[in-house]
């Protein structure tokens, strides 16, 4: 005696058929055996479709991808960084300067800052602080930028290295700025702190710093975490 299965699944709220199988049984398996096994292997299929059916399942959302160029408004095509201000204004910082675009054009921001020097080759950016302000990070230094003014701070200040890699406001307000030559720092508004490694030696190249919830500051090097 042989039995046919058909098997399949419901994908969407539509039964999608797979294969179908034919098994061989003993000769001492009699249909009246078979029967309830079938009977319930069909009940349950159409129990399946029947929720499935009255249940659908959402289709996968669908993304858009949106380019914004230098024909959009965008100062220079080489985007570098990216902050969002707490009212949801995103800041551009690109090899050309820096934007502020509100979802549907850029306002550039101006391209010299207090001390004369142009701000063009944007490396990092981070919002935050007691006002919102934005850090810039550039290959010559690192600039604070709030109401149309610049503030300059280099290694005159306190800054470990002009080149700053990186950028993050933690959740008290702390500035942390990676360097490509003097490893991490941080700045509360009155001084730079170097953090230097577990073994009292300067960090390498800081690419990236990031916070966990519980307020650990991580922080991404040429070699190492």
């Amino acid at each position: 005696m042989t039995v046919a299965l058909a098997c399949g699944r419901v994908h969407y709220g539509r039964p999608v058929p797979l294969r179908s199988l034919s098994l061989p049984l003993p000769a001492s398996v009699t249909p009246r055996v078979v029967a309830p096994i079938v009977a319930v292997c069909l009940t349950c299929w159409a129990t399946c479709v029947a929720v499935a059916q009255e249940r659908r399942l959402l289709e996968p959302p669908e993304f858009v991808l949106s380019q914004w160029t230098t024909a959009d408004g965008l100062p220079q095509n080489s985007v570098t960084a990216i902050a969002q201000t707490p009212h949801g204004y995103l800041w551009v910082g690109t090899f050309g300067g820096v934007a502020r675009f509100d979802g549907s054009s850029f306002r550039l921001a101006p391209r010299v800052d207090s001390a004369g020097q142009h701000t063009d080759r944007v490396l990092s950016l981070a919002v935050g602080g007691r006002d919102s302000a934005l850090w810039i990070g550039t290959e010559a230094g690192l600039l604070r930028y709030k109401g149309g003014r610049y503030q300059v701070y280099t290694t005159a200040h306190g800054l470990p290295d002009d080149e700053v890699s990186a950028l993050h406001v933690d959740r008290d307000g702390v500035l942390w700025i990676g360097t490509a030559r003097g490893g991490l720092a941080r700045f509360d508004g009155g001084a730079f702190t170097r953090v230097p490694a577990a073994d009292g030696s300067s960090l390498s190249h800081v690419f990236a710093i990031m916070e966990t919830d519980d307020g650990t500051i991580w922080a991404n090097l040429a070699n190492s975490y």
